[in-house]
C-alpha cells in the first residue's frame, strides 16, 4: 500500500493528454495489504480514498484479489486498482478542512479467524451499546482471515461534516482465548480512536501526513486542521519539509477555528498555497 500511495499523485496528474481517450489506468499491485507499519487496504479504501474524492479528485476503485499479511504464512497480496486521471489541462482547487463536526457514526471492519467472528460481533455490539448508545455503529466487513494468527480490527469515526477519523490494529501477540482477543482489540482500538477525536482535528495523524502532498499540488490555499497534534508526526513534518524544498511552498501554522493565539490547547491548522499543478502536461501514459 505504501508503493501505491507513493505513485498515486503521479498517476492522477499524468493521464492521457487533451484530445486523447481519457481511459483510466488499470494497475495491479502486489505486496502486503495487512502488514505492520503501513496503511492497510481497508484503511486505504475506507478512509484515504473517500477523503480524496471529497477533495475533488477522481474516484479510485479497488478490487481485492487476495490479502497479504505480516502474520501467518507469508503470501503476497494482490489488488486491482482503477485510477482515473484529473481531466487534462486542469488543476485541483485548494481545500479547507477546518471544522470536523460531531461524530455521527462508526464503521467497523474485522477480519479474524472463523472461530473468533462471533466473539468479535458480540463484543463490538456490547461495547458500542454501553459507550456510544446514541451513535450508529455499522459492521461493514466481517470476514474470515483464513489463519488462526491473523486478527485485524479497524474503526472509522464519521463526522457530521464528512470527515473520517480512524485507527486500526493487526494483532501482534499470542492468540489466547478468542473472547479475550476480541475484548483487548476492541478496547485498544476504541481508545486510540477516542484519542484522535479528542485532538479536535479533521484527520487522524496517519491521514494528516498522507494529505500533505495534495496540499502542495493543489491550486490556491489549502489548510488541514490536525487538532492538538502540534506539528504532526515525523512523517508529516518530513513531507512538509520536502514540499518546501522541492516546490518552494511556505507553511503557516494558525490556531484552529475559535481559538485565540495564546490558547494553551495548541490546536493548530497547517496551510500552504499550492503550486497548482496542471494535469497531463507531461508525456501521459505510455
Amino acid at each position: 500500500m505504501l508503493l501505491l500511495q507513493a505513485v498515486l499523485p503521479y498517476i492522477l496528474y499524468n493521464g492521457p493528454k487533451q484530445g486523447e481517450d481519457p481511459t483510466p489506468l488499470h494497475l495491479t499491485v502486489m505486496g502486503g495489504t495487512h502488514v505492520s507499519k503501513a496503511p492497510t487496504l481497508d484503511y486505504f479504501t475506507q478512509v484515504f480514498v473517500p477523503t480524496l474524492k471529497n477533495l475533488g479528485y477522481p474516484e479510485i476503485t479497488v478490487t481485492e484479489t487476495k490479502k497479504g499479511w505480516s502474520t501467518g504464512p507469508t503470501i503476497p497480496g494482490e489488488i486491482e486498482v482503477v485510477i482515473p486521471s484529473i481531466p487534462a489541462g486542469t488543476t485541483i482547487p485548494g481545500f479547507s478542512m477546518q471544522d470536523p463536526g460531531d461524530i455521527v457514526g462508526y464503521d467497523v471492519t474485522f477480519i479474524v479467524p472463523e472461530d473468533a467472528r462471533r466473539s468479535f460481533r458480540e463484543t463490538l455490539n456490547m461495547w458500542f451499546e454501553s459507550r456510544a448508545p446514541d451513535v450508529e455503529m455499522n459492521i461493514v466487513k466481517d470476514e474470515d482471515s483464513g489463519h488462526n494468527t491473523r486478527f485485524y480490527l479497524l474503526m472509522v469515526a464519521r463526522t457530521r461534516n464528512g470527515y473520517r477519523i480512524a485507527r486500526d490494529w493487526i494483532w501482534d501477540r499470542k492468540k489466547g482465548q478468542v473472547h479475550k482477543v476480541a475484548h483487548d482489540m476492541t478496547r485498544k482500538v476504541w481508545g486510540w480512536v477516542q484519542e484522535e477525536i479528542e485532538h479536535g482535528g479533521c484527520v487522524d495523524h496517519y491521514l494528516q501526513d498522507q494529505l500533505v502532498i495534495y496540499q502542495v499540488l493543489a491550486e490556491g490555499y489549502s489548510i488541514v486542521n490536525g487538532g492538538a497534534l502540534e506539528e504532526g508526526s515525523l512523517h508529516t513534518q518530513t513531507v512538509r519539509w520536502v514540499g518546501s524544498e522541492v516546490a518552494d511552498v511556505k507553511w503557516k501554522a494558525v490556531p484552529a477555528a475559535g481559538l485565540e493565539e495564546d490558547d494553551e490547547s495548541e490546536k493548530t491548522m497547517y496551510g500552504c498555497t499550492g503550486v497548482g499543478l496542471v494535469s497531463s502536461t507531461g508525456e501521459g501514459w505510455e
